[in-house]
């Protein structure tokens, strides 16, 4: 019994391949707190992500929904002068933003302009986006675009009715402007997928 209680002190206390075993619970937490807390970071992170980019507008919050076809007078335009015109929009989603087209037609042929929807969905009934002309054109189609934008503020009045002012901006070697009166024709249902237009060279 006393020479195998001294092999088993001497196996303790002999350094080799044993003795890494032996260490304390406090000393193993230590050592993995980091990769712990580095994991929960790693998982905060990935939680806020996932929700940032999450389906139905999540990451745009509360959206109003302007989509559809839309039509009603010109009021007034700088350029037009008094010639009757009509204004036909299709806006269509684009996630958090809108997109489609916009017709001016007037009268007279030589006022019409072809002009393309850019900007974000509205969160008020204050509705603000950007008009792109195209200077040519196949069928419905954009050919070129103008360095020449406009800047379209409406209110909508109504869920079927926006009312607003255009206005050419200082990029533009011409002013032109004017305001309108729209009303919603209907809804694009099921709302279709929105693929944008690709845009189009400018000159």
């Amino acid at each position: 019994m006393a020479h195998s209680a001294r092999a088993v002190t001497l196996l303790a206390k002999r350094p080799g391949r044993f003795d890494h075993r032996v260490t304390s619970t406090s000393n193993y937490d230590m050592r993995l707190r980091p990769l712990v807390m580095r994991l929960l970071l790693v998982g905060i992170v990935a939680s806020l992500v996932v929700a940032g980019c999450g389906g139905g507008g999540g990451s745009c919050g509360q959206t109003i929904d302007i989509t559809g076809s839309w039509t009603g007078p010109v009021i007034n335009d700088s350029v037009a002068r008094g010639n009757p015109g009509v204004v036909n929009a299709s806006i269509s989603p684009n996630g958090c933003e809108i997109g489609g087209e916009w017709f001016f037609n007037f009268q007279s042929d030589t006022l019409d302009k072809f002009l393309l929807i850019g900007g974000n969905a509205p969160k008020t009934d204050n509705v603000s986006f950007f008009l792109d002309q195209c200077l040519s054109s196949v069928g419905t189609e954009c050919g070129t675009l103008a360095t020449c934008q406009y800047q379209v503020s409406a209110t909508l009045i109504s869920p079927s009715e926006m009312t607003g002012t255009y206005a050419t901006l200082s990029n533009c070697s011409t002013t032109q402007t004017g305001s309108f009166d729209i009303k919603l024709q209907f809804r694009f249902t099921p709302v279709p997928g929105f693929t944008p237009t690709p845009i189009p060279p400018r000159p």
